[in-house]
């Protein structure tokens, strides 16, 4: 029985103590609580911004969809001018061919490669030569321009 004394005695907890004990718990508690309350604002906060990210992915996506889906229209309009025109350069050569026969001179097919180039060096020297004679024509009337004014001007000094 003595045994049990002395055990009861350190099991029992002195009130001094034990206050001790609980002010530090009740502080412990107040600090996890406002701790809580801020993680769970700075949770707020997190989704909210998560939210707006959504929402401006979401945005973004439905952008480059809509942006997408009018390049292809685009795309499939032009490839059916592509083949359109591929029609019309046939149509065009087909008809080379029958006035190439119908005539004395063979005239050079539009798909002839070795024709083209000979063609547009034709064109471009025509074109150079014309513009050569335009430049001239043009130098001569600024030549004359400018002149008139200097006869004027002298006359009316006399």
């Amino acid at each position: 029985m003595g045994q049990c004394l002395s055990l009861s005695r350190r099991n029992s907890v002195q009130p001094e103590h034990a206050e001790k004990e609980l002010a530090k718990f009740k502080a412990n508690n107040k600090t996890l609580k406002e701790s809580n309350k801020d993680l769970n604002s700075m949770l707020e906060l997190s989704e909210g911004h998560l939210e707006d990210a959504r929402a401006m992915f979401e945005a973004e996506v439905k952008t480059l969809r809509q942006e997408n889906e009018f390049l292809r229209e685009d795309n499939n309009r032009l490839r059916e001018k592509v083949q359109e025109m591929k029609g019309r350069l046939v149509d065009l050569d087909q008809s080379v061919s029958r006035l190439s026969t119908t005539t004395a001179e063979p005239l050079p097919r539009v798909l002839n490669e070795e024709a083209v180039p000979r063609a547009s060096r034709e064109s471009r020297k025509k074109s150079s030569d014309f513009q050569k004679e335009e430049d001239a024509k043009l130098l001569g009337l600024k030549a004359a321009k400018s002149m008139a004014p200097l006869k004027l001007t002298r006359s009316n000094s006399r």
